[in-house]
């Protein structure tokens, strides 16, 4: 997953670090939503991508539902997740 961190925080222009931490900035937020739907989407199931980010398993599956959301309502952030 480590690659697929990378890949999102140059997509969405913050850091690695941003993605793994507890900002709730809207720019970090989506990343690291675009990050859990990309992951699972990949493969991975949740539990590995909570322990990868330091998250809740719950938390992680909020963050897909909420990446589903948007890119079913925002193209440019539907364009970006799925480009990774």
């Amino acid at each position: 997953m480590d690659w697929l961190l990378s890949l999102v925080a140059s997509v969405f222009g913050v850091s690695r670090g941003d993605v793994k931490s507890r900002l709730q900035v809207d720019k970090v937020a989506s990343a690291r939503h675009a990050f859990a739907w990309q992951a699972k989407r990949k493969g991975y199931n949740t539990n590995q991508i909570a322990k990868f980010v330091n998250r809740a398993k719950p938390t992680i599956d909020q963050s897909i539902r909420a990446a589903q959301a948007r890119i079913d309502t925002d193209a440019g952030y539907a364009q970006k997740v799925k480009q990774l």
